[in-house]
């Protein structure tokens, strides 16, 4: 209803209504306007911002997660990309012990000489 009487030409109005009939005056702080506002100025950012994933994604040639970890792995890694194991076993008895999994021993433990 809002949106009608807002869309009528104010050329068709006469001067003393204020643009605006004596039977529906405007009504002051509308809380649907402000939630309106809100609204597509959210789903504006939001566009924008997948918009721009999407244009970074393209611009560095990037096409699903695993390309984008091999980009990640070989710009910290250095040049050959390798990874510090030493590392990626202490993150993932981390997550293994927050989350309460249990890990599955590697067959590079099992191949090392244990001590007796």
């Amino acid at each position: 209803m809002r949106h009608r009487i807002a869309s009528q030409l104010k050329f068709f109005q006469p001067n003393w209504t204020r643009g605006h009939t004596s039977a529906n005056p405007p009504k002051r702080g509308d809380p649907l306007v402000a939630v309106e506002a809100l609204n597509l100025a959210t789903l504006n950012t939001v566009s924008f911002a997948i918009m721009m994933a999407g244009g970074i994604s393209w611009a560095f040639n990037i096409s699903s997660l695993e390309d984008l970890r091999e980009i990640t792995r070989r710009s910290l890694g250095g040049a050959a990309g390798m990874t510090d194991m030493e590392a990626e076993k202490e993150v993932a008895a981390w997550v293994a012990k927050t989350l309460g999994l249990e890990l599955k021993a590697d067959s590079a433990e099992s191949d090392e000489p244990k001590k007796s």
